[in-house]
């Protein structure tokens, strides 16, 4: 076979395979089942003593890797026997030395294995009735499980695999090969054949969806629907009885997985829930389940994926539904990182997209948790990174750290954008590693230093990039968040009519109870000079309309208010806040008076 189609042959191997030769089928030194249709006599009991002789020599000749010689007395099998089971078997056993030679030599014929599939198919299709169902049942599974395997070590969503011409006509043989014995299995539909006709409709939606992805870079939606509603008409009990049941969830994982790294705007958020729910009720019963590495790695990744679907452009790090979002995405990002890890080996090198893809969600959303002494870890110590800490995507990853630790926002931007490969993957994340990257240089390296500084320098100074404006708007909305987020680590002031901001303690002042007008001047002078007054913004009376206005014209407008305020009469409309302010002031009578009392 050919270098390129390499790819090919390595993700049809299954993990048992791929480590070990698959052993021959032993068989019993008793004479095989069956009659021969033309008379028994002594000499055709002497021809079974040697077919069986000549089967065990091929056996022996296949354990020592001489396939040729193998197939050869195989052959000589199949032309000499008179009795259908010895055919039957020698065919079979033929197919299984191919698959055995597929794993020691990668330039075996692939076209000679699927002509004498067809050549068995051919067999089995005339004389189905006179072999035993139950020998054809059982040697059938096991041929279908060997010549296509369920491919646990190569995903669908591995943008990196592809296929030559060649390797997709073969494919494309292999798909005809499987419908052919649906087609078989489906004259008679015998009852020994039922959950055989599954296994097969199965293996060929594998096939067809494997064939579509690696020839036109997609999916097949149809064979994806018709897995989704098989799975989704099997009960829990009945799916924990079919062998079948986690293989058809793991492709259809897949199939998602696949469709989120090429268009993260098209996952179905509901059916992918469906079948995560559905892998979780299996998995907390099964340990075998639990331990079967590509599919906990797809069921993490599913739950990481409706994590980054949810909404989590809120308005900074400090909101609890953010940190909450991001606390469970890197729970199930690291969950992946272990997996690979225990999938690739020492070998890990985070080269391909969906690897780069969940290092750089780990890395980001340590980054964006970067706000305390308990979360200020370098995620970069890890062992599952350290092993690959000179590898491209790794160092690429430093940088936007350091750059993001040091507030450096030019330099976080320019890092970030090239991860080309996942940076719309986790457009979300980046959004609000961008936020917070601005509040630590803000909070930190700004206002603790400038007493004034108008918003145009300071608009400069949080800018990502020369070509990526940070509006006005912007800042202010920036300002005010951190106030009612409670994320501002120093007081500031406002002046909107000259457009500064004045950072310091001395502006640590609480908006006024009371209106303007409940102030005398002799008040203002004696005890009131150091009180902002409030603007009314519809605590004392009934609120204005102050929706789908600009910035200048809602402060004009909360200017005007302000001058022109009129406290509405207590008898009449009073919202809450008001109401219970007046009960503040009581209890804090209250608490004074009981503590001058203890002293």
């Amino acid at each position: 076979m050919a270098s390129d189609d390499a790819n090919y042959d390595d993700f049809m191997m299954s993990d048992e395979e791929g480590a070990e030769m698959i052993e021959m089928e032993e068989e019993s030194d008793e004479q095989p089942e069956g009659t021969d249709n033309t008379g028994n006599n002594a000499n055709d009991r002497v021809d079974d003593a040697a077919l069986q002789d000549t089967y065990e020599m091929a056996l022996s000749f296949a354990d020592d890797h001489d396939f040729d010689r193998a197939r050869q007395l195989l052959a000589d099998i199949s032309t000499r026997a008179n009795d259908l089971v010895w055919q039957w078997k020698a065919s079979t056993q033929v197919l299984k030395t191919w698959v055995s030679e597929s794993h020691y030599n990668r330039c075996y014929e692939d076209d000679i294995m699927l002509d004498d599939f067809d050549a068995l198919l051919t067999f089995l299709e005339e004389n189905m009735r006179e072999l035993d169902g139950i020998v054809l049942k059982k040697s059938l599974g096991d041929l279908l499980d060997e010549l296509f395997p369920f491919m646990s070590r190569e995903f669908l969503y591995a943008t990196e695999l592809t296929a030559s011409p060649y390797t997709t006509m073969k494919m494309v043989r292999r798909v005809n090969a499987l419908a052919r014995l649906q087609t078989i299995l489906d004259i008679d539909r015998p009852p020994w054949a039922e959950k055989l006709i599954d296994t097969v409709n199965f293996k060929k939606q594998t096939m067809a969806i494997w064939s579509e992805r690696l020839q036109n870079g997609r999916i097949s939606l149809k064979d994806l629907q018709g897995l989704e509603a098989c799975c989704q008409a099997t009960d829990l009990a009945a799916a924990v009885k079919d062998p079948d049941y986690t293989d058809r969830l793991n492709l259809i994982l897949q199939c998602h997985i696949f469709c989120f790294m090429s268009s993260p705007c098209d996952v179905n958020v509901s059916q992918l829930s469906w079948f995560v729910d559905r892998l979780e009720q299996l998995s907390s019963n099964s340990l075998a389940i639990q331990q079967s590495l590509g599919l906990m790695l797809q069921l993490h990744t599913s739950k990481a994926i409706l994590v980054l679907a949810a909404d989590m452009k809120e308005d900074s790090a400090g909101d609890l539904p953010l940190v909450r979002h991001v606390n469970k995405l890197r729970e199930h990002l690291w969950e992946c990182l272990q997996h690979m890890e225990e999938v690739g080996g020492s070998k890990q090198e985070f080269s391909s997209v969906f690897e780069k893809f969940i290092l750089s969600g780990f890395i980001f959303c340590n980054m964006i948790l970067y706000r305390s002494e308990r979360t200020k870890i370098n995620p970069f110590d890890l062992e599952q990174i350290k092993i690959a800490q000179d590898s491209p995507c790794v160092t690429q990853l430093q940088a936007v750290y350091h750059n993001f630790v040091d507030s450096q926002l030019s330099g976080l931007y320019t890092s970030i954008q090239e991860l080309t490969a996942v940076k719309d993957l986790l457009s979300g994340l980046i959004d609000n590693v961008y936020y917070l990257a601005r509040l630590i240089k803000l909070w930190t390296q700004i206002a603790p230093v400038y007493s004034c500084i108008p918003l145009k320098d300071l608009q400069q100074m949080l800018r990502l990039h020369d070509n990526i404006s940070f509006s006005r708007d912007e800042l202010l909305t920036v300002l005010m968040r951190s106030i009612m987020k409670d994320t501002a680590k120093t007081f500031y002031k406002l002046d909107l009519t000259q457009d500064l901001v004045f950072f310091g303690d001395e502006y640590k002042t609480q908006l006024g109870m009371y209106s303007k007008e409940s102030f005398t001047k002799d008040c203002v002078c004696k005890k009131g000079s150091n009180i902002d007054w409030a603007n009314d913004v519809g605590i004392f009376q009934e609120p204005c309309g102050l929706k789908n206005l600009d910035t200048c014209a809602f402060f004009d407008k909360l200017q005007r208010s302000r001058d022109t305020i009129h406290s509405s009469p207590r008898a009449g409309f009073q919202p809450a806040n008001m109401r219970y302010s007046d009960k503040y002031d009581e209890l804090a009578k209250l608490a004074k008076d009981s503590l001058s009392r203890s002293r």
